[in-house]
């Protein structure tokens, strides 16, 4: 096993060799995802780790296709979220419409008893009753 200080710049010459010899992006990144595994560096030998890897020249070779895979990442994230959020929003919006439909078709079955009550010619505070319409609802249907 390596003193710290080795394994840091072991870690990172791996990763240097990698950005030489491997001109694939996407198997960088899974090379570089086995050398960060394998090194199972701590804070303090990842701290120093990211401090040398600022300095390296091949800083953008290792960097670039892991930034690139985490922006790729981020925004899947947020398609996925969007499109949960769509379809959420749908979902919803039909529940929302059956029951405003149930209850339009609950309110026309109130005025069509109520109508039908008046044509018989019970009175206003009976209707109310039975067909659940206010009274004020009742004398406008008898205006229409």
């Amino acid at each position: 096993r390596h003193d710290p200080e080795q394994r840091v710049e072991i870690c990172l010459r791996a990763q240097e060799g990698l950005a030489e010899l491997e001109p694939d992006p996407n198997k960088r990144i899974k090379y570089i995802d086995f050398i960060l595994q394998y090194a199972n560096l701590n804070e303090s030998e990842q701290a120093q780790y990211e401090q040398y890897l600022q300095q390296s020249s091949y800083k953008e070779e290792i960097m670039g296709p892991v930034q690139q895979a985490i922006e790729n990442s981020l925004q899947q994230g947020r398609k996925e979220g969007i499109q949960q959020g769509i379809h959420q929003g749908i979902h919803q919006g039909i529940q929302q419409g059956i029951q405003q439909g149930i209850q339009q078709g609950e309110h026309k079955k109130a005025v069509d008893v109520a109508k039908t009550a008046l044509d018989e010619g019970m009175g206003i505070g009976m209707v109310s009753k039975i067909s659940g319409l206010s009274e004020e609802e009742i004398r406008k249907l008898l205006i229409h």
